[in-house]
């Protein structure tokens, strides 16, 4: 068997898992324009969203023990009130719920055919300010458009993913990279296989934020 007959079978492997996954109920996923958040007594261990085009993805996260994770898929083309308002609806929950959030810290995810508009610019700008005040660690990233066999995949293929994996911390992916943290234990590995979940290489950044700009996820 050649390299892309490897290379297919282990995409095909992934896509019955997501598939399998979503059917256990396995997975918690944020549709678009909505915000959830997935709490320590969830069942659920993977919440995820899919962004494309006109939206954005932000998550947080707690990093102390038993933290939740909160994702919400915005739409950036709707204008600024729409955007803020979804944002400000994370912000209540995180007050609401700080506890869930001890030393936190949270992350924009846009897509890089984004990187550079005005008004993305001032999106981002907006984020950076509100999560500043409330001493939230945010940070911008920008992803590299996904293959159109994954963006058209029958099993709902998720563009980010947070898996939850206590008492460790929990792990963010983009795409097929790992977000954060940088790097994790190979014992992880394990859980990934029992959850169905394929296990992906973190990829260097290019480029550090700077100026409204932020990571290129390739």
């Amino acid at each position: 068997m050649d390299r892309a007959d490897n290379t297919k079978c282990r995409r095909t492997a992934a896509n019955s898992g997501s598939h399998e996954l979503d059917r256990r109920d396995a997975v918690r996923t944020v549709a678009r324009d909505q915000v959830v958040v997935l709490r320590p007594q969830d069942t659920q261990n993977i919440i995820g969203a899919q962004h494309y085009g006109s939206y954005c993805c932000i998550v947080l996260i707690g990093t102390s023990s038993r933290p939740a994770i909160m994702m919400a898929q915005i739409c950036t083309s709707n204008g600024e009130e729409h955007y803020m308002s979804l944002v400000r609806l994370m912000i209540g929950i995180f007050m609401k719920e700080q506890e869930l959030f001890q030393l936190p810290r949270a992350w924009g995810i846009f897509s890089h055919g984004q990187k550079g508009d005005p008004q993305i610019n001032l999106l981002t700008q907006r984020t950076e300010t509100v999560f500043r005040h409330l001493h939230v660690q945010l940070e911008i990233a920008f992803r590299a458009s996904l293959p159109a066999e994954v963006m058209h995949s029958p099993y709902n293929q998720l563009a980010v993913v947070a898996v939850r994996h206590e008492p460790g911390l929990p792990e963010i992916y983009v795409g097929n990279c790992l977000l954060y943290p940088r790097v994790h234990p190979g014992s992880l590995a394990l859980t990934y296989d029992r959850l169905g979940v394929r296990q992906v290489d973190y990829e260097h950044d290019v480029g550090e934020k700077s100026g409204g700009e932020g990571e290129t996820l390739e």
